[in-house]
């Protein structure tokens, strides 16, 4: 009776918390919606209409459009690791937080949820932009809604999730740059937004299968399953299922790492 008065009460808690950060991300919700805009119709623009006068194949912009809505959230993740940091390096609000009666891991939680939430929120602006620039080209009927419902909780999941663990890797504000150039930049690049996993084995398996390493192919490459069908993707419920298993992983790793680095009991 006593555990479950203790869950009622933390989850109270994580939800009136919750609801305070969403009342400041609803002020500049429009701002990171137009941000996304013109970010995704840049990028279909260029793929779908310029590049095929190169010789890329026309399917291209379709490919990098379904590669869009995983990945945009990865501006998200950057933000989140930004105000962390800077919270750590400042007012230190965090501390108070930590002195509330919930466990530490809940206050990290929450933070990987609205997260999630944020990057969700704009990645789903890609499907309708998608839909407008591409028209005959995409059909949303070719999507698997509850697949890419699956993948697209997951995914965001992920982002807020890999915002906890890189806060613990940096030590100030100046060491920013050198995570995103040296580890978010790169991952991201050869995480598939370009190109598709079969496409990269075809050219060198030894590099493809080194990729596999990548958490971010799997997000990549899950939706594109999802959203345009399994064929030339790799299978869907593995890329579902490992980014899964690395959410509650990274998750526990950065759990450790903040006690360290925050030093609470």
């Amino acid at each position: 009776m006593h555990t479950i008065i203790n869950w009622k009460f933390w989850t109270k808690i994580f939800f009136q918390m919750l609801r305070a950060d969403l009342l400041i991300f609803k002020k500049e919700v429009v701002d990171k919606i137009i941000n996304s805009m013109i970010y995704t119709t840049t990028f279909i623009v260029i793929s779908a209409y310029l590049l095929p006068s190169f010789g890329v194949s026309s399917s291209y912009g379709l490919m990098i459009a379904a590669g869009l809505v995983a990945g945009v959230g990865v501006f998200e993740l950057f933000m989140a690791v930004v105000n962390f940091t800077q919270d750590l390096e400042g007012e230190r609000t965090i501390n108070f937080y930590l002195t509330l009666p919930i466990p530490a891991w809940i206050i990290f939680a929450k933070k990987a949820v609205y997260s999630a939430i944020t990057a969700g929120v704009i990645s789903l602006f890609v499907l309708p932009i998608t839909k407008l620039l591409l028209w005959n080209q995409f059909s949303l009927t070719s999507i698997n809604w509850f697949k890419f419902a699956f993948i697209f909780v997951v995914m965001n999941f992920f982002w807020g999730i890999l915002a906890l663990f890189l806060v613990t890797t940096i030590k100030h504000m100046g060491q920013l740059s050198n995570v995103w150039m040296r580890v978010v930049f790169p991952l991201y690049i050869f995480g598939g937004f370009q190109f598709t996993w079969y496409s990269m084995y075809a050219i060198s398996p030894w590099f493809a299968i080194v990729d596999l390493g990548n958490p971010f192919i799997y997000g990549i490459e899950g939706t594109r399953a999802a959203m345009l069908g399994q064929a030339g993707y790799l299978d869907f419920w593995v890329c579902a299922g490992v980014l899964a298993v690395l959410c509650v992983v990274i998750f526990l790793i950065a759990l450790r790492r903040l006690k360290t680095k925050l030093d609470y009991v």
